[in-house]
Protein backbone atom coordinates (compact mmCIF):
# COMPACT_ATOMS: atom_id res chain seq x y z
CA UNK A 1 0.00 0.00 0.00
CA UNK A 2 1.28 3.56 -0.67
CA UNK A 3 2.56 5.66 1.98
CA UNK A 4 -0.07 8.22 1.45
CA UNK A 5 -3.18 5.93 1.03
CA UNK A 6 -1.80 3.83 4.11
CA UNK A 7 -1.06 7.13 6.21
CA UNK A 8 -4.91 9.00 4.68
CA UNK A 9 -6.86 5.88 6.14
CA UNK A 10 -5.16 5.78 9.95
CA UNK A 11 -5.98 9.37 10.31
CA UNK A 12 -9.29 9.36 8.57
CA UNK A 13 -10.49 6.48 11.39
CA UNK A 14 -8.43 8.00 13.90
CA UNK A 15 -10.93 11.18 13.07
CA UNK A 16 -13.90 9.60 12.51
CA UNK A 17 -13.65 6.80 14.95
CA UNK A 18 -13.61 8.78 17.64
CA UNK A 19 -16.34 11.21 19.82
CA UNK A 20 -14.06 14.14 17.90
CA UNK A 21 -17.55 15.91 18.07
CA UNK A 22 -18.12 15.53 21.83
CA UNK A 23 -14.60 17.24 22.19
CA UNK A 24 -16.16 19.95 20.47
CA UNK A 25 -17.74 23.13 21.83
CA UNK A 26 -21.30 21.77 23.03
CA UNK A 27 -20.59 18.26 22.32
CA UNK A 28 -22.54 18.38 18.79
CA UNK A 29 -22.55 15.62 16.78
CA UNK A 30 -19.11 14.86 15.04
CA UNK A 31 -17.98 17.15 11.87
CA UNK A 32 -17.62 15.63 8.36
CA UNK A 33 -13.26 14.61 7.82
CA UNK A 34 -12.52 15.37 4.13
CA UNK A 35 -9.17 14.77 2.26
CA UNK A 36 -7.89 17.98 0.56
CA UNK A 37 -11.17 19.65 0.33
CA UNK A 38 -14.31 19.94 1.36
CA UNK A 39 -17.15 19.92 -0.91
CA UNK A 40 -18.99 23.40 -1.90
CA UNK A 41 -21.61 24.68 -0.03
CA UNK A 42 -20.78 21.89 2.67
CA UNK A 43 -21.99 22.67 6.39
CA UNK A 44 -19.51 23.71 9.20
CA UNK A 45 -18.15 22.45 11.23
CA UNK A 46 -15.76 19.92 9.35
CA UNK A 47 -12.60 18.77 9.11
CA UNK A 48 -10.19 18.74 6.56
CA UNK A 49 -6.76 17.09 5.98
CA UNK A 50 -3.76 17.26 3.57
CA UNK A 51 -0.51 16.58 2.64
CA UNK A 52 1.99 19.25 1.97
CA UNK A 53 5.30 17.74 1.84
CA UNK A 54 6.38 14.03 1.70
CA UNK A 55 10.46 13.58 1.92
CA UNK A 56 11.84 10.53 1.31
CA UNK A 57 15.14 9.56 4.02
CA UNK A 58 16.91 6.88 1.19
CA UNK A 59 19.96 6.56 4.04
CA UNK A 60 18.00 2.88 5.88
CA UNK A 61 17.81 0.01 4.32
CA UNK A 62 14.14 0.64 4.89
CA UNK A 63 11.66 3.40 3.02
CA UNK A 64 11.85 5.72 5.79
CA UNK A 65 9.24 9.09 4.93
CA UNK A 66 8.93 11.82 6.43
CA UNK A 67 5.46 13.74 6.12
CA UNK A 68 4.12 17.10 6.83
CA UNK A 69 0.40 16.50 7.48
CA UNK A 70 -1.91 19.33 7.61
CA UNK A 71 -5.43 19.19 9.86
CA UNK A 72 -7.34 21.72 10.96
CA UNK A 73 -10.84 22.73 11.60
CA UNK A 74 -13.01 24.89 9.88
CA UNK A 75 -16.19 26.77 11.38
CA UNK A 76 -18.58 29.89 11.65
CA UNK A 77 -17.16 30.89 14.98
CA UNK A 78 -13.42 31.17 15.96
CA UNK A 79 -14.63 29.43 18.89
CA UNK A 80 -15.65 26.30 17.37
CA UNK A 81 -12.61 26.35 15.14
CA UNK A 82 -10.42 26.51 18.34
CA UNK A 83 -12.54 23.39 19.82
CA UNK A 84 -12.40 21.54 16.74
CA UNK A 85 -8.15 22.24 16.63
CA UNK A 86 -7.73 21.45 20.40
CA UNK A 87 -9.51 17.68 19.28
CA UNK A 88 -8.11 17.37 16.59
CA UNK A 89 -4.36 18.18 18.79
CA UNK A 90 -5.72 15.49 21.66
CA UNK A 91 -6.35 12.73 19.07
CA UNK A 92 -3.02 13.03 17.17
CA UNK A 93 -0.11 15.02 18.85
CA UNK A 94 2.16 12.33 19.84
CA UNK A 95 0.14 9.28 19.14
CA UNK A 96 0.33 6.33 17.24
CA UNK A 97 -1.47 5.29 14.09
CA UNK A 98 -2.18 1.77 13.28
CA UNK A 99 -1.33 1.55 9.18
CA UNK A 100 -1.14 -1.55 6.59
CA UNK A 101 2.11 -1.80 5.41
CA UNK A 102 3.76 0.77 7.37
CA UNK A 103 4.86 1.78 11.00
CA UNK A 104 4.50 5.27 12.20
CA UNK A 105 7.39 6.24 13.99
CA UNK A 106 5.77 9.59 15.29
CA UNK A 107 3.74 12.13 15.05
CA UNK A 108 4.00 15.27 16.61
CA UNK A 109 2.43 19.11 16.09
CA UNK A 110 4.93 21.18 14.90
CA UNK A 111 2.84 24.56 14.62
CA UNK A 112 -0.38 26.02 14.80
CA UNK A 113 -2.14 28.50 12.78
CA UNK A 114 -5.78 30.56 12.68
CA UNK A 115 -7.37 32.13 9.18
CA UNK A 116 -10.68 33.45 8.62
CA UNK A 117 -12.00 33.88 4.79
CA UNK A 118 -15.15 35.33 3.81
CA UNK A 119 -17.36 33.79 0.88
CA UNK A 120 -18.59 35.92 -2.11
CA UNK A 121 -22.03 36.06 0.13
CA UNK A 122 -20.76 37.40 3.24
CA UNK A 123 -21.01 34.42 5.37
CA UNK A 124 -17.16 34.31 7.30
CA UNK A 125 -15.21 30.96 7.82
CA UNK A 126 -12.49 30.32 10.61
CA UNK A 127 -9.90 27.96 10.39
CA UNK A 128 -8.01 26.86 13.17
CA UNK A 129 -5.28 24.00 12.93
CA UNK A 130 -1.75 22.70 12.80
CA UNK A 131 1.07 20.91 10.55
CA UNK A 132 2.12 17.43 12.09
CA UNK A 133 5.24 15.86 11.05
CA UNK A 134 4.88 12.04 10.78
CA UNK A 135 7.97 9.73 10.77
CA UNK A 136 6.61 6.78 8.54
CA UNK A 137 8.92 3.04 7.55
CA UNK A 138 8.29 0.00 5.57
CA UNK A 139 7.17 -2.78 8.00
Amino acid sequence: MSSQLALGSALYSRLCGTALGTLTAGGTASPSVFFEQAPDNQSTPYVVFLYPSELDNNQQSRRLKDVVVRVYGVANSPAVAGSLDSAIDTLLHRKALTMTGWTNLQLIRENGYQLVSTSESGIRYYTSGADYRAEITTT
